[in-house]
């Protein structure tokens, strides 16, 4: 006795690809810092019906797979070079994709310049704000140098903003 059944295959939810959250790292500089992992929730989506979908955050790919020990605060401490994987689910087919991306925090450049003691005798006077990163971009002021040392001729307050390849900045002073 033959009987016939029909099966339905259903797609699997589209699981965009979702950029790295990128920031630059505080004045704490330990390259951990607060992330929203909630803002990839659209990203994720695309033009999906967000009604027609559930979206949750996991630490493990397996926990993503798995749908356990989904991450129920999504703005939180993260540290530099941290995985995260998005689960999107039809909530209607219960069918499921994943995707993940890193959290980056960036060095924030630091030196320390201390106030400098000046005699007009002892003039010039050869500062530097070298980080020994090579990619570091200085800027002076005033004057608008862009090297990391400069000689100064008279006695004031100047500045310097140091700048890393990411656009993560220091700036200092002293008289």
């Amino acid at each position: 006795n033959v009987e016939s059944f029909n099966i339905q295959i259903n797609p699997l939810p589209t699981a965009n690809t979702t950029p790295n959250l990128i920031t630059c790292d505080d004045n704490a500089y330990d390259l951990i810092e607060i992330f929203d992992l909630s803002v990839q929730t659209p990203v994720i989506l695309g033009a999906q019906n967000p009604a027609n979908f559930t979206v949750t955050y996991y630490e493990t790919q397996d926990d993503a797979d798995n749908a356990t020990n989904p991450i129920t605060n999504l703005t939180l401490a993260s540290p530099n070079n941290e995985d995260y994987f998005i689960r999107i689910e039809n909530n209607n087919t219960n069918c499921f994709n994943t995707s993940s991306f890193l959290t980056i925090v960036n060095r924030k450049p630091f030196i320390e310049l201390n106030d400098v003691p000046l005699c007009l005798d002892h003039l010039p006077l050869m500062v530097t704000a070298e980080t020994g990163i090579s990619t570091d971009n200085y800027s002076w002021t005033p004057g608008g140098q862009n090297t990391a040392e400069i000689t100064i001729n008279t006695v004031g307050t100047y500045g310097v903003t140091i700048t890393t390849q990411f656009g993560c900045t220091f700036t200092t002073s002293f008289v």
